[in-house]
């Protein structure tokens, strides 16, 4: 596991193979953004078993947000 500090205003992107647990080690309210694209469809949960395996503990399905939501058809990546 590796750890990495981000302050105020700073951000960090990483890819899609990447597990992510965030921490707030400060004395003030943070806020975290999750930009996905393209869109997720389904979001799963992971919970750190007693081995320190990842086993998945649910998944549910994303609908769309709105009309510019609908389908990978307009996504350009």
């Amino acid at each position: 596991m590796t750890t990495h500090q981000v302050g105020a205003g700073e951000h960090r992107t990483f890819g899609a193979r990447y597990i992510h647990d965030l921490n707030n080690l400060g004395h003030q309210d943070a806020v975290s953004v999750h930009v996905y694209g393209p869109r997720l469809a389904s979001m799963t949960y992971y919970d750190l078993g007693p081995e320190g395996r990842l086993g998945i503990i649910g998944t549910e399905a994303i609908p769309p947000l709105g009309p510019f939501d609908v389908t990978a058809d307009h996504d350009p990546s």
